[in-house]
């Protein structure tokens, strides 16, 4: 196997043992060869999209690269905020209709028109008429083979192939309820995929605007742009979803209650760890991407300014600590990020040395904070070493696999001079605030939503 092969392997390796994780720890109604049967069709459904985007978008093609073709202006302005407002449409959607059935119980089937879900559907449907219209525009736009037209607008064929998988999958969850039952917790395979999907297209949203107004050098927050700003919100939601299916159990969780409970196969060092996860992941993403040493704090902040929003209007539905404990963490990646961009590290190391240190605050300030804020889990001398050290694992892989999944799609979308990259100077200032106006009007319409709903009670 080629190295650039095994490094888009890799990712989908990686990909397949964490679901196995969460699908061992979140428990089945119904195990057995049924279970395992549905198990294989949503891997085999992952494994397919990872073959038709290597395929398409990654795989070496006879003859000469072929080099990205540049877009409109307009287009490059709108493209990654639109992407972003299909996957916040669906993930508020998704949170809202989890918490309502946190709260009143609603079963499965009798909640398929209440607003929640409606706005689901919306979201859904967007995403599937952006991906139609990706498709399109690469088809009329690209000459050449099909492979060759992909390459010649990969932003857009990264954003067709990760709408489309979300389009594949949703149906899978009502279908895996008819033939497994109910869900034991939020871990079921369905809703981690699905997740996975939503958190791949804000990604690939915050990468689409980095390819289209890319970060010319390092430097700090203090020159933060309006680019910067656009490319931060997709991946606040893209954390958020992520804290949201991970963190949620753990709310109203009884340490007295039978240990041969679902929730108990979880080892009790687990939600420090997960947290560190996320943020050391999101973290180093988002400072490399972006290229500013302070962002990835940037985006832990967003993180808990949408945590209280959403309390405030939906009610609790995760605790209280989740997105504080991933604020420390992406505060230490920033902090080693100014220490090795001043010593001038290479980037792997500092990758590394980032997800240590955000795991080491979480070691010294976040595991008192969760033995004064929860009931479970217990912060002692059993706990410890396992939170201790598997933070810095997990915290030190997140980072790596950050680094690396940028440097996969580099190769990709990466913008060259050929293609003209944008500036904020030299398009109509229409299209300019064009993506703050969009977003702007969806936080309206989902407050007033949201706000005026009638609880099924």
């Amino acid at each position: 196997m080629s190295t650039k092969r095994l490094q888009s392997a890799l990712p989908l390796a990686a990909i397949f043992l964490m679901l196995a994780l969460f699908t061992y720890w979140g428990g089945t109604a119904r195990s057995g060869l049924l279970f395992g049967a549905g198990v294989v069709v949503q891997l085999l459904i992952i494994a397919v999209f990872g073959a038709l985007i290597w395929h398409f978008l990654l795989a070496p093609l006879p003859g000469k690269p072929i080099a990205p073709r540049p877009m409109p202006l307009s287009a490059r302005y709108l493209l990654a905020p639109l992407a972003a407002i299909c996957g916040i449409t669906f993930v508020v959607g998704g949170v809202w209709d989890g918490v309502w059935h946190m709260k009143y119980g609603i079963p499965f089937g009798k909640d398929f028109f209440w607003r929640p879900h409606l706005m689901i559907y919306a979201g859904l449907l967007l995403i599937g008429v952006f991906a139609f219209a990706g498709l399109l525009y690469i088809f009329r736009a690209g000459s050449g083979t099909l492979r060759q037209r992909f390459r010649q607008y990969p932003a857009i064929g990264m954003l067709v192939f990760v709408s489309g998988f979300v389009l594949v999958i949703t149906p899978l969850d009502p279908v895996w309820h008819a033939i497994y039952g109910t869900d034991l917790s939020a871990w079921s395979l369905p809703h981690i995929v699905l997740a996975a999907g939503f958190i791949a297209v804000m990604i690939v949203a915050a990468i689409v605007q980095t390819v289209n107004f890319p970060a010319q050098a390092w430097s700090s927050i203090r020159r933060l742009s309006y680019s910067d700003l656009v490319a931060a919100i997709p991946l606040i939601f893209a954390l958020f979803t992520g804290l949201f299916i991970g963190a949620v159990e753990w709310l109203h969780v009884d340490p007295n209650a039978s240990r041969s409970d679902w929730f108990f196969q979880r080892p009790e060092w687990l939600y420090p760890v997960l947290l560190t996860g996320f943020a050391a992941f999101f973290g180093v993403f988002a400072v490399n991407l972006r290229r500013k040493v302070g962002f990835a704090t940037l985006i832990g902040v967003g993180a808990v300014l949408t945590h209280l929003a959403a309390v405030t209007i939906v009610g609790e539905f995760m605790p209280a600590n989740t997105t504080l404990l991933v604020l420390l963490v992406m505060v230490g990646i920033d902090v080693a990020y100014l220490i090795a961009r001043r010593q001038g590290w290479p980037e792997t190391h500092t990758a590394l040395a980032a997800g240590f240190g955000g795991a080491l605050l979480m070691s010294i300030i976040g595991l008192p904070l969760i033995s004064a804020t929860m009931r479970y889990p217990a912060v002692t001398g059993a706990t410890v070493p396992g939170m201790v050290v598997f933070a810095l694992l997990t915290g030190g892989v997140a980072a790596w696999y950050a680094v690396a999944l940028l440097r996969q799609t580099a190769s990709v979308v990466n913008a060259t001079p050929e293609t003209g990259s944008a500036t904020e100077k030299t398009v109509n200032p229409a299209y300019r605030f064009a993506p703050a106006a969009l977003l702007i009007a969806l936080a309206a319409f989902m407050l007033f939503f949201i706000t005026t709903a009638t609880p099924p009670v």
